[in-house]
């Protein structure tokens, strides 16, 4: 690769550089609409062009971008574009990643004041705003940190440290051993990096007393336990599953009762209190004592970006203070003084252009917006006939495909299509898809077409599916579901198996009586007659939907609405089919010989796009 020695100088080589980066950032950012949300084979493949011997020689920094982008970009999950639903990610808003390019050119140390005064300015602004969003006082005192679990560890420390100095000991001269016991209590459904922080802060797993949730995840605040003083109680303002806010109030007013110290796991449900339409679910949680949170999931500031604030100044400063001969802190808020890092990058920028791009007006409708694109993921998949597991309260949705590994097929399958990510997780003893529309970039029809391919079984899937119906018997026939391959006892309780196409066509079938090799009456669409159209034999394609005849179990029978006594025609029951799309799998189709009629209840699924 070509040296440095062909630019002029430092100034040639950045704006070069620079420019080479600008150039293929904006082709990045303008294919995101068509390309795989998750990188395929042959981009994960590509990375091993990065294994290569420490070079000898200096690269041109152009190149070394060039390259970056050439193998990198192919290689990262799109999560800066809208058809991304895993975990709970963020976007980055226009303004802020815009920012984090200016903050990347400034180079600023934002550790104190004199290392970078416009970065401690604007963090100290930027910290009143997040406190005017939550409803809790604006002389909280709070730093800006990597992430959530960052943030809970930072407030954790600080609760340590004002519980144990209450009861005369000082954990900062005398550490924890030897140190009075303080007693922890969460809800059963506390998330993971609360515990990493307990942990990290010394509390330990033996001390934690879990307080058991409801259908929901919430802490039951009538299994509240008995409190000993000067104890911790960690409640959660989202949780990670359903979107659901602990009974803030009454656990709150019941700690205190006990002087014990609040803290509110809130990574992303906090920000709903930017909304006037749901703020009532943060309705207590300002009550509390200390606060952690993400900027980089709701409100779509880049990565990374957390936030930690605590009513308590002093014992955050007590807990978190650095100090050396060689720094000689100010008089004024010095940032390092309130987390963990002392050197780190001027995060507070990013922040900044966030919520000042946003306005309340806008952090308001990015909240609304996407809990409104949450709901309607949810309804069409409810439409599809699948069970969402949770209330949608915010911008999280649990759906069910059936059995565990039906759901796993599924997710497994949406993954490698591209076309969207979601995750998985495990709620109260059941798989299920997680849906999280977290994202400013997610449009209406991101999630109109991406909930037709989340709700529709591959073609792979549905022969391992009608496979297994081979010999099978059934339950009641007018149970309604979508999936096949939940059994009770040994019998299949669903009796249908959907593989989704469109536009319907419907073909009639002969009279149960009519045990004979026959010819289906005339397809036709829907409002067509089927008059005057020749007969010719029902082949259904296996993108179809399918189901095994319980008299003949090698039959195979389209999929039919259920349809009561009054309407159903003396001498035949329509059964549903579909055109199929095109299938890039070996063509497979099934005769339709010797079909009794049977009447199945399904529900109508929206098509392949």
């Amino acid at each position: 690769m070509p040296t440095e020695s062909r630019l002029g100088g430092p100034t040639d080589l950045t704006m070069e550089a620079l420019r080479v980066a600008e150039e293929r950032s904006r082709a990045y950012l303008r294919n995101l609409a068509n390309r795989s949300v998750y990188p395929g084979e042959s981009a994960l493949a590509a990375l091993a062009q990065f294994h290569e011997p420490f070079p000898d020689q200096r690269c041109h920094p152009a190149d070394v971008v060039r390259m970056l982008d050439e193998f990198g970009s192919p290689a990262t999950v799109a999560t800066a574009g809208g058809r991304y639903f895993g975990f709970v990610i963020g976007g980055a808003l226009p303004a802020t990643l815009a920012a984090s390019w200016l903050a990347s050119a400034w180079d600023q140390n934002s550790a104190f004041r004199v290392m970078s005064p416009v970065v401690a300015e604007i963090e100290e602004v930027v910290l009143r705003w997040v406190c005017e969003i939550f409803g809790i006082p604006d002389d909280c005192e709070g730093g800006i940190v990597t992430c959530a679990t960052a943030a809970n560890f930072t407030a954790l420390a600080a609760a340590r440290h004002a519980l144990l100095a209450r009861s005369g000991w000082n954990v900062a001269e005398d550490g924890m051993f030897g140190a009075p016991p303080i007693e922890v209590v969460v809800g059963d459904e506390v998330h993971a990096s609360v515990l990493k922080a307990l942990n990290l802060a010394g509390f330990g797993q033996r001390r934690v007393k879990r307080v058991p949730t409801d259908a929901q995840g919430r802490m039951r605040a009538d299994r509240l336990p008995k409190l000993a003083k000067n104890s911790l109680v960690c409640i959660q303002a989202g949780n990670v599953n359903t979107g659901s806010f602990d009974p803030a109030a009454e656990v709150c007013r019941w700690a205190h009762d006990h002087e014990a110290w609040v803290h509110v796991d809130g990574a992303f449900g906090l920000w709903a209190a930017a909304s006037a339409n749901y703020r009532h679910l943060v309705a207590g949680f300002e009550m509390a004592d200390s606060w952690a949170t993400d900027a980089h999931k709701w409100p779509n500031a880049n990565y990374d970006c957390g936030i930690v604030l605590a009513r308590d100044a002093a014992a955050l400063r007590a807990a978190m203070t650095i100090s050396a001969a060689y720094l000689q802190p100010g008089a004024r808020r010095e940032p390092a003084n309130q987390t963990p890092d002392a050197s780190r990058r001027a995060r507070a920028v990013e922040l900044w252009a966030a919520l000042k791009s946003l306005g309340k007006q806008g952090l308001a409708e990015l909240v609304e917006r996407t809990c409104a694109l949450a709901r309607r993921f949810a309804a069409g998949l409810r439409d599809a006939g699948y069970e969402v597991l949770n209330d949608v309260v915010i911008n999280q949705v649990l759906v069910s495909f059936g059995r565990a590994e039906t759901t796993q097929e599924v997710m497994r399958r949406v993954q490698e299509d591209g076309i969207c990510w979601c995750g998985g997780t495990v709620w109260q003893g059941k798989t299920a898809m997680r849906i999280s529309v977290s994202s400013w970039a997610t449009s209406e029809e991101d999630v109109e077409k991406r909930e037709t391919r989340v709700a529709q079984p591959s073609p792979a899937v549905c022969c391992r599916w009608l496979d297994q119906l081979k010999g099978r018997s059934y339950s009641n026939p007018r149970q309604t579901s979508p999936i096949l391959g939940s059994h009770s006892r040994g019998r299949l309780c669903h009796t249908i198996l959907l593989v989704l196409a469109t536009p319907p066509t419907y073909a009639t079938h002969p009279p149960a009586h009519r045990h004979r090799a026959h010819r289906a009456r005339p397809l036709r669409g829907p409002g067509q007659s089927p008059r005057g159209r020749a007969c010719r034999p029902l082949r259904v394609p296996i993108r179809e939907a399918y189901a095994a005849s319980p008299q003949h179990g090698r039959d195979v029978l389209p999929e039919a609405h259920h349809r009561d006594k009054r309407r159903d025609s003396h001498s035949e029951s329509r059964a549903r089919t579909a055109r199929a799309p095109e299938c890039r799998l070996p063509a497979r189709e099934f005769r339709l010989t010797r079909v009794p009629v049977i009447k199945f209840s399904v529900l109508q699924h929206p098509s392949l796009q």
